[in-house]
């Protein structure tokens, strides 16, 4: 190899090592969150009354155990950091949907079923059997300006599950994505 070859090599691996290390500082936060700590896809803080909980397996015990319709008390982490521990209590879940295994790859069903029904109040267990982390957001798209007001999942790694609270709603066709693969969209009918 010339010097002509050499220097262009150099200035290649320059580049590519200047990129992974404004990418790694840009990227942070979201490649590696702090344990316990769900991040959400966008920077945007979550819009208030949002139905959202971490997608995080229960703590071990008899919490997140549902026998029946009965409300149970979880202690959660918040997104506001590890330190700040915040009470929420949840029911049984009405409905489930299914981010299935493949969902990520375009062209395969991304939400099972699709369109889901369920009555307001309804809670809605979310579970990802897929290799790839999803979320479900309500909105057409990133571009839809009520987008996760109404509910986001945040990101939900594989097989690990989340839910939506329909309390909120008001009967109606509410659609959703991926905020990860906005190719993954479904519709959500509250009666």
């Amino acid at each position: 190899m010339g010097s002509t070859g050499k220097v262009a090599l150099s200035v290649i691996m320059g580049l590519g090592a200047l990129t992974g290390i404004l990418s790694y500082y840009i990227f942070f936060d979201i490649a590696a969150p702090e344990p316990g700590v769900m991040p959400r896809a966008s920077r945007e803080p979550s819009p208030e009354g949002a139905a959202t909980t971490p997608a995080t397996s229960p703590p071990t015990g008899d919490v997140g155990k549902s026998k029946g319709n009965e409300s149970q008390t979880a202690t959660t982490t918040s997104p506001a950091g590890p330190s700040s521990a915040a009470t929420t209590t949840t029911t049984a879940a009405a409905a489930t949907l299914t981010i299935p295994q493949g969902a990520s790859v375009q062209g395969n069903p991304a939400y099972e079923p699709d369109p889901l029904t369920v009555k307001v109040g309804d809670t809605i267990a979310v579970n990802n059997k897929d290799i790839a982390p999803h979320t479900v957001t309500n909105g057409k798209d990133a571009t839809d300006p009520n987008m996760g007001k109404l509910f986001d999942t945040s990101i939900i790694n594989a097989g690990d599950s989340g839910e939506i609270v329909t309390t909120d709603m008001k009967p109606g066709e509410y659609p959703y994505h991926c905020s990860v693969h906005p190719y993954m969209t479904g519709t959500l009918t509250v009666q």
